[in-house]
């Protein structure tokens, strides 16, 4: 079997693409961080695959600030826009449950909103840009109110 190689760079937004780092996944950022880095691609491909926060999340838990400076700045910027915009869709998303629910109309939060909340437990690390809620068919009129 052909094992893929990956660059530094795709190691790092692996490697902190996640919630919880292990010791060993730890190391490797830190070792990762100590190496000529290019921070265009990281910056280019965790805005792509939506992991800006995350890496900015994990070099913040981690202590690793010893970045240069426009980098960190520019991580800290994008938790703080999707934290911002995550806030705005988190009260609209309740702004329309408690509509549905006093209308008596029952609706289940999809994808990132309960997300957001529930698995990664701060709205800011997973980038949304709607609500997806699931309405039942036979209330699909009382949701076109």
């Amino acid at each position: 079997m052909d094992k893929k190689i990956f660059s530094s760079e795709m190691k790092l937004i692996s490697s902190c693409a996640r919630l919880q780092i292990d010791p060993t996944t730890q190391l490797q950022i830190e070792s990762l961080l100590g190496q000529p880095i290019g921070w265009q691609t990281i910056m280019e491909q965790s805005l792509y695959h939506g992991v800006l926060p995350l890496l900015y999340y994990n070099i913040v838990k981690l202590n690793k600030l010893n970045l240069p400076k426009n980098i960190l700045g520019i991580l800290k910027n994008s938790y703080d826009i999707t934290l911002s915009r995550n806030i705005a869709l988190w009260k609209e998303f309740c702004y329309l449950r408690d509509l549905f629910h006093r209308s008596g109309t029952k609706i289940i939060p999809l994808k990132g909103i309960i997300l957001g909340k529930t698995l990664y437990r701060d709205i800011g690390l997973r980038p949304m840009v709607d609500i997806d809620i699931l309405v039942q068919e036979k209330d699909l009129l009382c949701a076109e109110k």
